[in-house]
């Protein structure tokens, strides 16, 4: 088993109602949730809008404050931390966010949206180290060296993205968090982004929580699956099980809405349905014949 680098443990994130006959009611966005995300891997947030994925996002990366619960990076609890022990955190765990458009600053280049992190935490020497650090990043994205001299106004949905991404892994973390970063995409450009996050996830060996709203996206990618509804985690487990054994309705439902153009898998997935279906009613059976024979 590989290092454990976050644990979320009973996550509670409430709002006030702002409500003149009931000033103290709260809605429960997040409603005690727990997983954990190990080292290297490549976990899925998976749920429909409103389900409280990207607010456990924010909760984890603390731009939100739980209203209890704890998050653990690496040990430590994120909820406690302040200061200049909560800038390290910040600095190790990254996020790349749903609108490329809204999330960069329309203003500034190419090269000093990137080169912000870099500046803020000090991690290079001279401005020329800094100025190649950015070329690297862009290559890495699959961007040019000439784009840092543009601003965001010059690109495209996807290539924007991309410079969001540089400018998430610019101060090397630990953990990259994607909040739904493809929704907002051309169907066309999604499958490029994706297959980007995994070429890195790869490639540099990161620890990834990739939030979705519906199972397809993540398919490829993640290989632990957390599904989400109504703010609670309703199942979570191995991307083989949740593929082609989902035990609650509402996976089951997603699993419904996802396309599977593989003959075999199909037949494989129709397969383990009817063995867990089979398996569940024995489980209900046995449980009224208990509730049965305790009766009488």
């Amino acid at each position: 088993m590989s290092e454990l680098v976050l644990q979320i443990e009973d996550l509670v994130k409430e709002f006030p109602v702002k409500h003149l006959f009931r000033p103290d009611e709260t809605v429960v966005a997040v409603d005690h949730v727990n997983f954990e995300v190990h080292r290297g891997s490549a976990v899925g947030l998976v749920g429909e809008s409103g389900s409280g994925k990207s607010t456990t996002a924010r909760c984890i990366i603390r731009l939100l404050d739980p209203t209890s619960g704890r998050v653990l990076f690496n040990g430590e609890d994120v909820a406690s931390a302040s200061g200049a022990s909560l800038k390290q955190l910040r600095r190790k765990m990254q996020i790349v966010f749903q609108d490329p458009y809204s999330s960069l600053n329309p203003r500034m280049r190419v090269e000093d949206i990137i080169s912000e992190g870099i500046r803020i935490h000090h991690l290079a020497k001279s401005d020329e180290q800094r100025r190649r650090r950015v070329l690297e990043l862009l290559d890495l994205v699959g961007l040019e060296a000439a784009h840092s001299r543009r601003k965001p106004s010059s690109f495209s949905g996807g290539q924007l993205q991309r410079i969001g991404i540089a400018r998430a892994l610019a101060v090397d973390p630990d953990v990259l968090i994607c909040d739904e970063p493809v929704s907002s995409l051309d169907v066309s450009i999604q499958a490029q982004i994706l297959n980007l996050f995994r070429k890195l996830q790869l490639e540099l060996n990161l620890t990834m929580l990739f939030i979705a709203h519906d199972l397809a996206t993540v398919r490829h990618l993640c290989e632990y699956i957390v599904v989400m509804q109504d703010g609670k985690v309703v199942e979570q487990g191995p991307r083989e099980q949740i593929y082609t054994a989902p035990r609650h309705p509402y996976t089951r439902d997603l699993m419904a809405a996802v396309p599977v153009p593989d003959p075999d898998l199909e037949r494989e997935r129709r397969r383990a349905r009817k063995v867990l279906a089979a398996e569940l009613a024995a489980e209900q059976e046995a449980a009224a014949a208990d509730q049965g024979a305790s009766s009488v």
